[in-house]
């Protein structure tokens, strides 16, 4: 089950990062640090999942 739990997290984070990104282009992303930081921590987790 403890697999299962780490590809969840990987989903969740490509989902949230999908719809964090949908309808944006690269300069509003450029001058939205929010956003940035939420796109950047998404990938973080999966960074850590990963290495586990």
């Amino acid at each position: 089950m403890l697999h299962l739990d780490y590809l969840l997290d990987i989903f969740d984070s490509i989902i949230s990062n999908k719809e964090l990104l949908s309808g944006i282009d690269y300069n509003l992303f450029f001058n939205d640090n929010k956003t940035q930081y939420a796109v950047i921590r998404a990938l973080e987790i999966i960074d850590k999942v990963v290495i586990m």
